[in-house]
């Protein structure tokens, strides 16, 4: 019994204290000189080098390995280089997107190349996070940004005199994070191999409509996060924020609670729907309050309680949305969820418009986060009969959207 409960309590020990460390980095690096030019590069750069392996791992085949029976020994492979590969490529992609954007100068070029080259060590790190998580075990998804966040946090506290400094300082700790894990994970797969007893030794057929879906979803936080580059001067990193105190919640329960609930072992058991109502009755008195504490405010004041207010309102959405996917991974058709992708399209479109009328700011940005969580889990409930919070969730998504008007 203790055992049980030790094996139990490992993986949201380790999403906490991960978390707690990813936020601490925050208010080390911000702390000392404030929200700079060189920390927006970092975040933009952060999200872009992240992508990769999110669409291919977590929307791709992390889905597939739940649903599918049919196997493909190779597939692993390949994934794993094409999310080294893919991610490195994409940190200098964002460094020449933030530099054609940015109005305050152009991309540090030593801290994109750091940050290349621990998004590239990363790869393995999240192939064998995936797969221990679709069998159930929820730990080493939970800790796959610990180490980097830890060694992060010690790079941070050496004493500096300049933003640029103490940023690269960072980049080095995430390095020597990820280059160590990958190790680890590398050793664990080459004793596996030995022994016979790895859980997912082969991968199953991955399914194209899992990555349309996972690529507009992921693709479209990416694109916001990327238009943020052209609003004013620490816009960036004051969303980076947002986005990091919701990602650290939101992760916890997605990397430790519902592995244990929604996996390969439990696909003949019905899922209550008991806690995506919860969450959405949730979401929608959330979304009610920060419409009744905002009617008096403007988009363009950005206020603390109104940027609260709306991350509040992401957090429970992304945590409903991350519910919902996870239930439609397992009991849905993989071709149904490519409807729900248009989610990420709309939201895109509304974001343009905005830039195109002049009226894009921080909160409508937070707004435009939120639709993309609320319009995903809206189609999965409908998708799964649940007409009434498919309602409330459209009346959620309208008070966000009338709270910045």
């Amino acid at each position: 019994m203790i055992s049980t409960l030790k094996v139990v309590a490992a993986a949201p020990t380790l999403s906490i204290t991960s978390q707690l460390l990813g936020v601490a980095q925050l208010a080390l690096l911000l702390g000392t000189f404030g929200a700079t030019p060189v920390t927006d590069q970092y975040f933009l750069l952060f999200s872009w080098s992240i992508i990769i392996p999110q669409v291919l791992m977590m929307g791709w085949a992390y889905p597939s390995l739940l649903q599918s029976k049919s196997h493909n020994p190779r597939i692993r492979r390949r994934l794993v280089v094409l999310s080294s590969v893919g991610s490195a490529i994409a940190t200098c992609a964002a460094s020449y997107v933030y530099g054609e954007l940015s109005t305050v100068g152009p991309a540090n070029h030593t801290l994109t190349a750091m940050l290349a080259v621990s998004a590239f060590a990363a790869g393995p790190v999240w192939a064998f996070s995936i797969e221990a998580a679709a069998t159930g075990s929820g730990m080493w998804l939970a800790a796959v940004a610990l180490p980097a966040n830890f060694f992060a946090v010690l790079a941070l506290l050496l004493p500096e005199d300049s933003s640029a400094a103490k940023t690269t300082n960072m980049a080095l700790g995430i390095i020597i994070g990820n280059v160590s894990f990958a190790i680890l994970v590398l050793m664990l797969r080459a004793r596996s191999r030995r022994r016979v007893d790895y859980p997912c030794e082969f991968y199953p057929r991955l399914r194209t409509e899992y990555l349309a879906y996972s690529t507009a979803g992921f693709g479209t936080a990416t694109f916001l996060q990327t238009v943020a580059a052209t609003l004013p001067s620490s816009s960036l990193s004051m969303l980076a924020v947002v986005n990091r105190l919701v990602a650290s919640a939101v992760t916890t329960l997605v990397s430790t609670l519902l592995p244990r609930l929604i996996n390969t072992k439990t696909q003949n058991v019905q899922t209550p729907p008991a806690i995506i109502k919860v969450g959405v009755a949730s979401l929608v008195i959330v979304a009610a309050m920060n419409l009744a504490l905002n009617k008096t405010t403007t988009a363009n004041a950005i206020p603390l309680q109104q940027l609260a207010g709306l991350g509040l309102v992401w957090f429970v959405a992304a945590g409903t949305n991350a519910i919902t996917q996870r239930v439609a991974m397992r009991d849905l058709t993989p071709r149904s969820t490519l409807v729900g992708s248009v989610a990420g399209l709309i939201v895109v479109v509304i974001a343009q418009l905005l830039i195109v009328a002049g009226n894009l700011s921080l909160p409508r940005l937070l707004v435009c986060y939120c639709l993309v969580e609320i319009l995903s889990a809206a189609w999965v409930c409908s998708r799964l009969s649940m007409l009434t919070q498919t309602v409330m969730l459209i009346a959620a998504a309208c008070f966000a959207i009338v709270s910045t008007a």
